[in-house]
């Protein structure tokens, strides 16, 4: 297990030389440490740091609610995923860092240690295997606390049922975004690349060592001087706006009760600050669920349409010229993914006469601007129809 409470602070404790923490402060000194290392948007940078800081303490007492949310981080490369992931295993309880374990150690590990999982580099889930399949089972298991993975177990010369508790927090970095099932429990969070100018980039998280070692002996403090108070938070309905329902209130509930909690203790306004960035942040995620990869493939096909050479074009084409723009997103990609993709829109490809293979010669510009209205995609499209060249059989192909 790495870090945790200092053995010093354990005995300071358990003597009653300790001083209480303040809980204002700790949470400031936790926004601090989120936003000395990274780059947010500068108009949601407080409402960044302050969830990433609430959701830190939420892990030391999660057990007091029935749902855990989960957390998404994602991003180009070198946006400071990686950095997030360090900042976590700094403050967060029991921090169990990975990018590679399989689901058996995966179940194993948290039944027998508990903590919050961090699992950088998180495109394994996305995988279509058995083995990815089997993963994603047991994280979406550990999002409900009365859901543990079962699983048959040798014992003797047979096998025998055995529950695990996989329930607790859990965060993921990844490029790609996670399949739908686990973003929608998840809290997302957009990095940026640090811009040239910003030195952030360049500071040490272990240089701060000696910041991070009393930050987390406080929060272990906290939580055992307020746990009693923090177990009734989970009853707190009346912290959560109206406009953040089902599974948002699961969410966001929490960290606003938390929130609310801290005000109590001197934060003026931090509980209405967290909700108008929770409602906010929430309208944002909800109109771009859909991935950003299917904008870019539509954006391709449109391209195409408006250039009147729809009638050539085939998934693969798309494909290629796809990974031309961004490998990283589509490295994984197959030809048939992308024609999935364009299904879900309407958009099937046909055979022409006397041609192989299929092609997306009957897409239209109007096809294309219902999908933009109704999705609010930008996919470039003129604000006029564009005269199209006639794709004009040979006379060859037509006999």
């Amino acid at each position: 297990m790495t870090n945790g409470w200092s053995a010093g602070s354990r005995e300071a404790w358990l003597r009653g030389s300790l001083t209480s923490p303040d809980p204002v402060d700790v949470f400031k000194r936790l926004c601090e440490g989120f936003a000395r290392y990274l780059e947010f948007p500068r108009e949601q940078a407080t409402g960044i740091g302050a969830t990433l800081a609430l959701w830190s303490l939420f892990t030391y007492v999660f057990r007091a609610w029935l749902s855990v949310p989960y957390l998404s981080i994602g991003g180009p490369l070198k946006s400071g995923k990686s950095t997030v992931f360090r900042i976590l295993a700094q403050v967060v309880f029991r921090p169990l860092p990975s990018s590679n374990l399989t689901a058996p150690c995966l179940f194993r590990t948290l039944h027998e240690h508990g903590g919050t999982m961090l699992m950088d580099e998180a495109e394994r889930p996305c995988e279509r295997t058995p083995e990815a399949a089997e993963l994603r089972s047991v994280l979406l298991a550990g999002y409900q606390a009365d859901m543990p993975a079962r699983r048959l177990e040798p014992c003797g010369n047979g096998y025998r049922s055995m529950e695990f508790d996989v329930y607790g927090p859990k965060a993921f970095a990844a490029i790609s975004r996670l399949p739908e099932t686990l973003a929608s429990r998840s809290i997302r969070i957009r990095m940026f690349r640090a811009g040239p100018e910003s030195e952030k980039p360049r500071y040490r998280i272990e240089d701060y060592s000696e910041f991070w070692r009393s930050l987390r002996n406080d929060l272990h403090v906290l939580a055992l001087e307020h746990g009693n108070v923090w177990a009734e938070l989970a009853r707190r309905s009346n912290v959560a706006p109206s406009e953040l329902a089902a599974r948002d209130y699961e969410l966001w509930q929490p960290l606003l009760a938390l929130a609310g909690w801290i005000e109590e203790h001197g934060a003026p306004d931090l509980l209405e600050f967290t909700q108008d960035f929770a409602i906010a942040h929430t309208e944002q995620e909800r109109e771009s669920t859909l991935p950003d990869a299917d904008e870019m493939l539509l954006r391709i096909l449109a391209e195409h349409v408006i250039a009147g050479t729809q009638g050539t074009l085939k998934a693969g084409d798309v494909l290629k010229l796809a990974k031309s723009q961004d490998l990283e997103t589509f490295r994984r990609w197959s030809a048939k993914g992308v024609a999935e993709v364009f299904k879900r829109y309407g958009l099937c490809t046909h055979k022409r006469h006397g041609r192989t293979g299929k092609t997306y010669q009957r897409v239209n510009l109007r096809q294309l601007r219902q999908i933009e209205s109704t999705y609010g995609f930008d996919l470039g499209l003129p604000n006029e129809d564009v005269p199209q060249v006639p794709q004009v059989e040979s006379a060859n192909a037509q006999t």
